[in-house]
């Protein structure tokens, strides 16, 4: 069932791209940052859910440089983090911006954007398919 709640989340580990999603998706409501399973321990990973996901329309995932977020010595190909949001949040539309050349594209479960301008576009597509169009 869909509900009324307008939000974004971003996981991202540049903070100039965080800023520019928060600017841009201003209009809609909540725009809510996480750096990935990079960052340490993710609650998705340790507790298999994730209240930052759980509340958000549309989720970009922004693939690092090197296609993985990485912490000490664990690495989570971004690919990878992107199916599971996808698998443990149906509702949620995930956009992939920057997949690596590898990666086989769309599966259905995560959208799949070749640069980060695409992945914006697409999520705004998503917002407004929602019915969550931006101002």
């Amino acid at each position: 069932m869909m509900s009324d709640r307008k939000s974004v989340l971003v996981v991202s580990e540049d903070p100039t791209f965080i800023a520019s999603i928060r600017e841009r998706f201003a209009g809609i409501g909540a725009v809510v940052a996480c750096v990935g399973p990079g960052d340490g321990r993710c609650n998705l990973d340790v507790k298999g859910a994730c209240r930052l996901v759980e509340h958000a329309d549309v989720a970009i995932v922004d693939s690092p440089p090197s296609g993985a977020f990485s912490w000490a010595w664990h690495k989570v190909p971004a690919t990878e983090y992107a199916e599971r949001i996808a698998a443990h949040y149906l509702d949620t539309f995930v956009v992939l911006c920057g997949a690596p050349d590898t990666y086989p594209g769309d599966g259905g479960e995560v959208s799949v954007a070749p640069d980060r301008e695409s992945g914006v576009e697409l999520s705004r597509w998503a917002l407004h398919a929602r019915g969550h169009a931006p101002a």
